[in-house]
């Protein structure tokens, strides 16, 4: 079966923050020029690009989006997760990901939780640690 993405881009959006702010969201950007620059012609979904003010939205504009979201990570070869600090959101995608056997890349300098460790195929401390490993030949055997 042919997937809509090679990676679904999770991270850290409103983690533990109680306001109605989010954490930067650079690290997107970041990634996707890494991947683009790196390994050119991935398929990349960012779920913040259509959804900058997301943290707004009214429970079932979030509904919609949250659970079509994860059809999205359904739809991917793989998974990347940015977890500076710990994200709820980003932890169902991965479970999702896990139960549908997409592999994933977690980049956090968490190495010691247990989701973590257990869900993630490679686990990077940060994103300099990332971009040495983002090869086309590195990420042709991550999909092995």
């Amino acid at each position: 079966m042919t997937k809509l993405y090679d990676f679904f881009l999770g991270g850290v959006i409103q983690g533990s923050i109680q306001e109605q702010s989010v954490h930067s969201q650079d690290y997107r950007e970041h990634i996707k020029n890494i991947l683009a620059r790196q390994v050119p012609g991935l398929r990349v979904f960012c779920p913040v690009e259509e959804h900058r003010s997301s943290v707004l939205y009214d429970d079932d504009d979030a509904r919609r989006v949250f659970f079509g979201h994860l059809e999205l990570v359904r739809q991917s070869r793989g998974m990347i997760a940015y977890l500076p600090v710990a994200s709820l959101g980003t932890a169902v995608e991965m479970e999702i990901a896990r139960q549908a056997e997409i592999p994933i890349i977690t980049i956090s300098p968490m190495r010691l939780n247990w989701v973590i460790r257990l869900y993630s195929r490679l686990v990077f401390p940060d994103l300099d640690a990332f971009t040495a490993w983002a090869s086309p030949e590195n990420v042709a055997e991550f999909f092995r």
